[in-house]
């Protein structure tokens, strides 16, 4: 099966999914009064990774 758009749009859906889960990363943690800048940056550069530690630093701050 083929990706519609090739591997360009591969990497535009990549892209922008990196964008949204980064912005959403930075509005919650704005929003708990937490830093967002370290795990904002890494969910541009390594997408889930950075939305995965972010969700275990804040299970950590709760828990």
């Amino acid at each position: 099966m083929r990706f519609p758009g090739g591997w360009k749009g591969w990497i535009v859906l990549t892209a922008v999914t990196h964008l949204a889960l980064a912005v959403w990363i930075t509005e919650d943690a704005e929003r708990r009064g937490v830093p967002a800048q370290p795990w904002a940056s890494l969910t541009l550069v390594g997408g889930l990774f950075g939305v995965f530690g972010y969700m275990r630093g804040l299970s950590r701050r709760i828990g």
